[in-house]
């Protein structure tokens, strides 16, 4: 069995409160994004088709 050992580390960064709020609400919008994400391809899985990830630049088409 396999001995698992989870590493965290704590740092502590001051920044102005508006700025806080800029990268929380950025952090957010990312996570809503990979939810997005997450839910279309289990979609697609459920469906029996192939999941593909790559990064935008890979993709044929792009969108702004």
């Amino acid at each position: 069995m396999a001995n698992h050992t989870k590493l965290t580390k704590v740092v502590s960064i001051r920044m102005a409160p508006s700025l806080y709020q800029a990268v929380e609400k950025r952090a957010d919008e990312l996570h809503m994004r990979l939810q997005d994400v997450v839910r279309l391809a289990l979609a697609e899985f459920a469906a029996g088709r192939d999941i593909f990830f790559a990064p935008a630049s890979d993709r044929k088409t792009e969108v702004d």
